[in-house]
């Protein structure tokens, strides 16, 4: 299991990044999961938290193309982006594209998941 939170700036039932994030908790991939959002509208089990707790953290947090409005600002974290590839860069970022995930069923989109997740994210691994 990984100790992965997620971020997102508006949690819906449209978000991709909330259906992926609850799909890796069903599949028991996410230990102590915790979103962080400024604007929520769904009804969520998960602890949520605003923005700025992100502060001083050091967490491994899954995030769509809104990281680039705060990756400096939370430049503690490391956020695996996974988005319509975007023209920005930063080292605290890993971008990946969205479309390893278009039109897959939460079953096979474990894998892809499983993937970007064996890249060295190790230091998140939790027992």
């Amino acid at each position: 299991m990984y100790d992965i939170k997620l971020f997102t700036i508006n949690a819906n039932k449209e978000n991709n990044m909330l259906g992926l994030y609850n799909m890796m908790v069903q599949a028991g991939l996410i230990a102590k999961p915790a979103i962080f959002c400024d604007t929520i509208s769904v009804i969520s089990e998960i602890p949520r938290f605003h923005t700025f707790h992100l502060l001083t953290q050091n967490y491994l947090v899954l995030t769509d193309n809104s990281v680039n409005m705060i990756a400096d600002t939370f430049n503690s974290n490391k956020f695996i982006c996974i988005d319509i590839p975007s023209r920005f860069s930063y080292p605290n970022v890993d971008y990946y594209s969205l479309e390893d995930f278009y039109k897959k069923t939460p079953e096979t989109n474990i894998k892809p998941v499983q993937e970007i997740l064996n890249k060295g994210y190790q230091k998140y691994v939790v027992l």
